[in-house]
């Protein structure tokens, strides 16, 4: 009999102790079961979050199962990493030397995405119905505490949102979905500007280092690229179309 181990991976992310070794990703495992008999195939049901050494080559995989098209998030400059799971969010934390997975929120609302602060010790997400909610800390619940975070709550969108940033220096949060118009928002000046007339649905937004510059993703495969100071898209990347025919 022999025995074949595949995964499918859904989503990585870098992971900050060392972003040019390791990432964590969120995969499911399928075996292949081979003999003269029968030949059958396993999935596991659910998701596991692994991490991948880039130097030894090795895969460890958490013992921890979600669903499979659960959201993934690591922060920047801490050794943490999220998973958004329909209504939860989970945080895998290295620093902890037991129970590294922790609930810090068992949310109302299905939760579409989700993104940390690049300093501080928070999260923010976005949930069906348009709303982004903010926990101001990380604290995990308990039975005793079944709301151990403080939250904030902002709304503009109509849908749910799909992506969400964080400039590196934590002042702005971008956010994006069906509306087609990515939104930035102010925290500290409670204020908002927009880029609309995106085209399509925005599905991920990336800033970079130097917060000049916003690429933002489009579900009908383009990639635009905006100037931070003017809120104008400066250049269109096309990308592959599936023809159709009548």
């Amino acid at each position: 009999q022999k025995t074949q181990i595949t995964h499918k991976i859904y989503d990585a992310v870098p992971c900050s102790s060392s972003p040019n070794l390791h990432f964590y990703m969120t995969m499911s495992i399928r075996k292949l079961v081979d003999d003269e008999k029968l030949a059958h195939h396993e999935h596991s049901k659910g998701a596991n979050v692994a991490r991948l050494n880039f130097d030894t080559g090795s895969l460890e995989v958490e013992k921890t199962k979600f669903g499979r098209y659960c959201q993934i998030a690591s922060h920047l400059t801490l050794p943490l990493v999220a998973i958004a799971d329909k209504y939860c969010i989970s945080v895998f934390d290295e620093r902890r030397e037991v129970s590294k997975f922790m609930t810090i929120v068992n949310h109302r609302e299905y939760i579409t995405t989700l993104a940390f602060h690049p300093v501080l010790e928070k999260i923010t997400f976005g949930n069906s119905s348009g709303f982004l909610v903010t926990l101001l800390s990380l604290k995990p619940i308990t039975t005793e505490n079944i709301h151990p975070n403080v939250s904030t709550f902002s709304h503009w969108h109509s849908h749910a949102p799909h992506a969400l940033a964080w400039t590196p220096d934590g002042l702005l949060l971008l956010s994006g979905g069906e509306e087609t118009v990515m939104v930035i928002w102010n925290e500290s000046q409670n204020t908002k500007s927009f880029i609309p007339r995106l085209g399509s649905t925005i599905s991920h937004i990336s800033i970079s280092p130097n917060s000049r510059t916003y690429a933002i993703c489009t579900s009908d495969n383009k990639l635009r690229v905006a100037d931070s100071i003017t809120n104008a898209c400066r250049v269109v990347y096309y990308g592959l179309h599936v023809s159709r025919t009548s």
